[in-house]
């Protein structure tokens, strides 16, 4: 699952700021992102703005820091997973630490 980010580093950099950018813009004005949202799920914009009203999306800045970075999100998936095999779901890893490259998302405007 790694090779596609190793291989194409700078595609995978650019997904992330054109998503940070329209995170950015809907964080701006919601309202005007909500009809586009719509159309690109196929879902009703009733349903969309129940749906999203769910989601948070942290900046670029938060994406970065230690409260939302890779010791975050390593710890995240360790407690998923712990829960998964507790419900029979899955074998779990002893870490997830060596498995987030945060390369991508630091490489992002620079």
């Amino acid at each position: 699952p790694t090779s596609f980010g190793e291989e194409h580093p700078e595609l995978v950099s650019k997904f992330l700021a054109v998503n940070a950018e329209m995170e950015d813009k809907y964080r701006a004005d919601r309202d005007a992102m909500l009809p586009a949202l719509a159309k690109g799920s196929g879902m009703e914009l009733d349903a969309v703005k129940t749906t999203i009203a769910e989601f948070s999306y942290p900046t670029m800045a938060e994406k970065r820091s230690d409260s939302w970075g890779p010791a975050f999100v390593s710890g995240y998936l360790s407690d998923s997973a712990k829960k998964l095999e507790e419900a029979g779901q899955i074998k779990a890893l002893s870490e997830y630490e060596s498995l987030v490259n945060w390369s991508y998302l630091e490489a992002v405007g620079q």
